[in-house]
């Protein structure tokens, strides 16, 4: 019982705690094996004047040629006033071009005017065919 989070979903990508001023790209990643998944967004102290936006783009072919926007996956920006916040951009397999063949996802954080501190996990969850590893934790505790 103790493994259900780590066996159900697979952490695809991170954008491990930074304090910027610029957009911080992660990688692309494959999630078609993957029937939803959620982007998880931490920001703590947002500078005077600073702002946050998050979003989710697909691709086809995962290296940003045909990238595109996916409707209502980005954040509401944040503003200094909002610090110390977690948001979640909730996602599901039928949301993205799937007969267009998009299956990859970038995860973008873009801190701008002045420096904000944030992270990023994507995960896809309800894999089909293989088992998740746990590997890209760097430990589990039961």
């Amino acid at each position: 019982m103790y493994n259900q989070f780590v066996e159900r979903h697979k952490l695809y990508d991170v954008i491990h705690p930074e304090s910027s001023n610029s957009v911080l790209v992660g990688s692309w990643v494959d999630v078609r094996r993957s029937q939803s998944g959620v982007m998880i967004v931490t920001v703590g102290a947002i500078a005077a004047s600073g702002t946050v936006d998050a979003t989710l783009t697909q691709d086809d072919v995962g290296d940003g040629t045909n990238a595109k926007a996916i409707a209502g996956k980005s954040i509401t920006q944040l503003a200094d006033a909002d610090d110390d916040v977690t948001i979640i951009i909730k996602w599901r397999a039928e949301e993205l071009d799937v007969d267009g063949g998009f299956h990859w996802l970038l995860m973008t954080i873009t801190p701008a005017t002045s420096a904000a501190v944030v992270s990023g996990h994507l995960y896809g969850s309800d894999n089909r065919y293989n088992a998740v590893p746990t590997t890209p934790y760097e430990e589990v505790v039961a």
